[in-house]
């Protein structure tokens, strides 16, 4: 799917768009955490910053891969 923010929005960049609906998803449960950071090309502590960055709380999900270490 393509959003072209850009046109409604034009003082939002497509980075900014991509953060603020993947936080959204992340936070509302929709997507886990390390899939929200792979989407966004972020290590996990810059996305905790990203979601602070844009209002959301860090939910407290636990990863398969959190399990493993």
């Amino acid at each position: 799917m393509e959003l072209k923010i850009e046109e409604w929005i034009p003082e939002i960049s497509k980075e900014t768009a991509k953060e603020f609906i993947v936080s959204s998803f992340y936070s509302k449960g929709k997507l886990t955490s390390k899939v929200a950071y792979d989407i966004i090309g972020a290590s996990r502590i810059e996305f905790s910053d990203i979601l602070e960055k844009h209002g959301f709380d860090i939910c407290t999900d636990v990863d398969e891969d959190d399990l493993s270490l």
